[in-house]
């Protein structure tokens, strides 16, 4: 993709814990003082740093870090009460889930795509996903449009089965609400086709932490998605 102004096309790479360079930590630190987000709380080098089960992705464009993933690879299995348990795998061993903990983009580069193609070369670099039902998960703030949006058109552009709009809880900037996109067999398939669906899980509508403003957010929120899709 090139930007409307003619630079040079957007360059994609990604690190885990076998591949880890330093320098990365400091470009997403710049990153995201560059992208225009509140909150510097997230910004220790340790918070950027690759762990075991660590999966990052970068966007460069002329030599120039304009956005990135932070997420981390598990195996998780379904527990009572409709709760799970994660364990972290390496990138190259097996996992189901995906989970996306940040999304940063430059804020000269915001509104060009570049989270969305962030996103789907995330889900391109992991090769057993093919080969087995795969959850990506994240948390959006549910004042967050954008996001909210970007992660719609994730699932429908990627042929997923089923979108689950789960528990909200509270923070300094808002209630944070959790998300499942799942794919299945079919989403990987180039002649068969999903319909998404939303999913609204009983165990996770009530939220005694946000009381009744956490229950209306969450409602706007399947509201907002089932119209979309």
């Amino acid at each position: 993709m090139k930007s409307p102004n003619g630079s040079q096309v957007v360059k994609f790479c990604f690190e885990t814990f076998k591949t880890i360079d330093i320098k990365n930590s400091h470009l997403m630190i710049n990153t995201r003082n560059l992208s225009g987000i509140s909150g510097t709380s997230q910004n220790p080098i340790s918070s950027y740093t690759p762990i075991l089960n660590s999966y990052h992705c970068f966007a460069h464009r002329n030599n120039v870090m304009i956005g990135y993933v932070l997420a981390r690879l598990y195996h998780t299995k379904s527990l009572m009460f409709n709760s799970k348990a994660y364990f972290p795998v390496e990138y190259s061993g097996f996992g189901n889930t995906l989970v996306v903990n940040e999304i940063v983009v430059l804020q000269s580069e915001q509104r060009t795509g570049i989270g969305s193609q962030l996103l789907d070369y995330c889900l391109n670099q992991l090769p057993k996903v093919k080969e087995q039902p795969f959850n990506v998960e994240f948390s959006v703030l549910s004042t967050n449009l954008s996001s909210e949006i970007m992660f719609n058109k994730f699932a429908l552009r990627n042929n997923a089965h089923q979108i689950s709009i789960g528990h909200c809880s509270k923070s300094a900037w808002g209630n944070y609400i959790d998300w499942t996109i799942e794919f299945n067999a079919m989403s990987f398939s180039n002649q068969l086709k999903n319909k998404l669906l939303v999913k609204n899980s009983i165990f996770d509508y009530f939220s005694y932490d946000t009381g009744y403003q956490g229950y209306l957010d969450r409602k706007d929120l399947i509201q907002r998605t089932n119209d979309r899709i």
